[in-house]
């Protein structure tokens, strides 16, 4: 079944999107060397984090009540404010919509890109921005957030 959104609702979301993101500046990212030869050469680095890594970022985020997800976005954050030396930014991600029972078992790529707005702070510690990072993950859905 697909429903559209109507004026009211989608007044609604607009105003809840519109608020968490308002006063948000584009990243400035560092600046690098570029070769100036004309032919471009790509590269994709691929490397599989190793199974004690993996271990301990699953164990951390299930005692700080969060996904593996969660955790990582959590460092990426730190890493983008630490390269920008900025902290307040937008990361925008896709995260899955099949909230509902009845879409369970359908077939098909149920995904919405949002933007997720990471607000740091120096003095925080790593689980303190964890803990944000879930409540922003946690409450990134307006019908969902009321």
């Amino acid at each position: 079944m697909t429903r559209s959104l109507d004026s009211e609702e989608a007044d609604k979301q607009l105003a809840w999107w519109t608020e968490r993101l308002e006063l948000v500046k584009p990243l400035t990212l560092p600046e690098r060397s570029r070769r100036t030869s004309s032919t471009r050469r790509y590269h994709r680095i691929v490397k599989a984090m190793q199974p004690d890594l993996a271990a301990m970022i699953r164990e951390l985020s299930r005692r700080e009540g969060c996904t593996p997800f969660m955790t990582l976005l959590a460092a990426f954050n730190v890493l983008i404010a630490r390269y920008c030396d900025s902290r307040d930014f937008v990361v925008v991600t896709p995260m899955s919509c099949r909230n509902r029972r009845e879409w369970e078992s359908l077939i098909g790529f149920f995904v919405n890109t949002v933007p997720l707005r990471a607000t740091l702070d120096d003095r925080a510690s790593f689980r303190m921005l964890l803990r944000q990072t879930r409540e922003m993950v946690s409450n990134s859905d307006p019908a969902r957030s009321g």
